[in-house]
C-alpha cells in the first residue's frame, strides 16, 4: 500500500487509487507533466490559463483526438482543473481500452491453441 508520508501533497491527486508503489510509479509521466507545467507557471506567469490548455494540447499524443476537439469546440473556455479531470478520465479510458484489448487477444490465441 502506498504510504501517505511518502509522496508531497501535490503529489498525491495522481496516485489516489493506485494499491501498489509499482502502480504508482507506472503513472510516473503525470506527475512530470505537471511539474512541467507548474515550472511554465512561474515563467511565463502572465500567460492565460487557456494558453496553458492550448499549449498541453498540442503536445498530445495521437490517442487524444478527440478530447483535443471537443476541448477545441468548446465556446466558453475549460478550466485548468476541469482540463486535467478530463485528460484523466480519457487516458484511464485509453489504458481500459488497451487491457480489454489485450484480453481479447490473449483469448482468442488461447482458443486456437486447443
Amino acid at each position: 500500500m502506498l504510504s501517505a508520508n511518502s509522496l508531497p501533497d501535490e503529489a498525491m491527486d495522481h496516485v489516489i487509487g493506485y494499491k501498489t508503489s509499482q502502480e504508482a510509479w507506472d503513472c510516473q509521466e503525470r506527475f512530470a507533466y505537471v511539474y512541467v507545467i507548474r515550472v511554465n507557471q512561474l515563467e511565463f506567469h502572465t500567460i492565460t490559463e487557456n494558453d496553458y490548455i492550448i499549449a498541453a494540447l498540442s503536445d498530445l499524443s495521437p490517442e487524444f483526438e478527440v478530447i483535443k476537439t471537443i476541448i477545441l469546440a468548446k465556446d466558453i473556455p475549460i478550466s485548468l482543473k476541469d482540463f486535467r479531470a478530463q485528460l484523466l478520465g480519457t487516458e484511464r479510458y485509453i489504458e481500459s481500452r488497451v487491457t480489454n484489448l489485450s484480453y481479447s487477444i490473449s483469448a482468442m490465441c488461447v482458443q486456437n491453441e486447443i
